[in-house]
C-alpha cells in the first residue's frame, strides 16, 4: 500500500493491493516453486499479474501460461468438477487445467469427454506434473487424450 501511495501521491484504490506483498504471498504459499500456477480470474487493477512478473522476475520462473499458449486473457473460464475434483475450462475449451491431485483415470476420462462435448477445433490440456501417482498413470492419461483427439498434453 505505501508502494501505491508513493506512486500516486494520493488513496486512488478503494482496497489497493501492494505487489511486493502479493509476491511474497505467492513465494510463500507456492513454498518457492517457481514453476507453481497462478490463476487470476479477476485481474481488476492487475497487482496480481504485476506481482507474479515480479516474482518471476525474481525467481526465474514463468505462470504465463494463457500467454504462452495464445489466449486472450480475458477469455472466459468456466470452473467444472470432474470426478470430484475442480477443472478450469478456458476458452470454451480451447484449454483445459487441471491442477488437482491426485490425477486418476476417471478424472482424465472426464477431461476427454469434454472434448466430444464442446468440440473446439484445438483442445490443450494441462495437468499438475505432481499430480500423478507414477509414470504408469501418467502414460496412461496421455494415451486416453490421444484416442479422444487431444495431442497437446503438458504437465507443469
Amino acid at each position: 500500500m505505501k508502494f501505491l501511495r508513493t506512486l500516486l501521491g494520493a488513496k486512488a484504490f478503494n482496497n489497493p493491493k501492494d505487489h511486493f506483498e502479493l509476491a511474497r504471498l505467492f513465494d510463500y504459499v507456492t513454498s518457492g516453486d517457481k514453476n507453481a500456477v497462478i490463476l487470476d480470474f479477476f485481474a481488476g487493477s492487475g497487482s496480481t499479474g504485476h506481482a507474479v512478473m515480479a516474482l518471476n522476475d525474481a525467481d526465474g520462473g514463468s505462470y504465463e501460461l494463457l500467454l504462452k499458449i495464445g489466449l486472450d486473457l480475458a477469455t472466459p473460464i468456466e470452473e467444472r468438477q470432474i470426478a470430484g475434483k475442480t477443472v478450469f475450462v478456458m476458452g470454451a475449451g480451447a484449454l483445459v487445467v487441471c491442477l488437482a491431485r491426485p490425477v486418476t483415470l476417471e478424472l482424465v476420462e472426464g477431461v476427454a469427454a469434454l472434448k466430444k462435448e464442446l468440440q473446439p477445433e484445438v483442445m490443450r490440456v494441462v495437468f499438475r506434473d505432481s499430480g500423478f501417482e507414477d509414470d504408469v498413470v501418467k502414460a496412461n492419461a496421455v494415451q486416453i487424450l490421444r484416442q479422444a483427439g487431444i495431442e497437446d498434453i503438458k504437465s507443469l
